[in-house]
């Protein structure tokens, strides 16, 4: 079928949800710090098993905190990837280094005194579009 891609070539495309109160950060702020996630997310996320990825098969979906939101931070990020062996590592230390490099470009980006998290979750996948096929 034209403009499809055949299932084995298809990746887990790592999904990054980003939500922040847009009173402690900004537009242009936002803006800089989803451009460096698609980077650093591809870059902490590459694994064997999962191979090379490059920074746009990384997708971003932004919300702002809201009213009824409880306990939250300024800005909450949840990388939601396929889990590979080799992301975890033995006892989570692999993804806790995966972890420190994506807070470390985060923290970069933001005013001191704003919270924020970085919260890797990794679960068994199945990614499906109007560009692949099964």
């Amino acid at each position: 079928m034209p403009g499809t891609i055949p299932a084995q070539e298809i990746t887990a495309m790592p999904l990054v949800k980003v939500r922040r109160r847009s009173s402690k950060i900004d537009d242009k702020d936002l803006d800089l710090i989803t451009e460096a996630l698609t980077i650093v997310v591809a870059k902490a996320l590459t694994c064997e098993e999962g191979g090379r990825l490059p920074p746009s098969d990384i997708m971003i979906e932004v919300s702002e905190v809201g009213p009824y939101d409880k306990n939250v931070k300024d800005l909450n990020i949840r990388v939601l990837a396929h889990d590979y062996p080799s992301r975890r590592g033995e006892n989570l230390a692999s993804l806790k280094t995966r972890r420190r490099a994506i807070q470390e470009v985060v923290k970069a980006h933001l005013d001191a005194g704003t919270t924020y998290y970085v919260w890797p979750i990794l679960a068994a996948t199945s990614y499906g579009s109007d560009t692949e096929e099964d």
